[in-house]
């Protein structure tokens, strides 16, 4: 998982301090606050797509005759929990 999602704060920080700026008390507040209560993922369900929908009836044919997808199937169906 990159550092953005297990640490989101840690990534602004130093966003901030690469351009010189400081991030006050009250925007880290805010940000604290906007993850514990809005910022959870999934809150509005899961994103569920098919292959299908974009022209990937076959999509083990597509993956057989195109070898250098497959690793990018395998990260992406293992980050999003692709429906076959």
């Amino acid at each position: 998982m990159s550092e953005l999602h297990s640490n989101p704060i840690k990534v602004v920080e130093r966003i901030y301090n690469h351009f010189d700026m400081d991030l006050s008390d009250d925007s880290r507040d805010k940000m604290e606050y906007w993850l514990a209560h809005d910022g959870a993922r999934g809150k509005h369900g899961s994103n569920v797509y098919k292959a299908e929908w974009f022209g990937l009836e076959n999509q083990q044919q597509i993956l057989s005759e195109n070898s250098g997808l497959k690793k990018y199937d395998d990260f992406y169906c293992g980050m999003f929990e692709c429906v076959d």
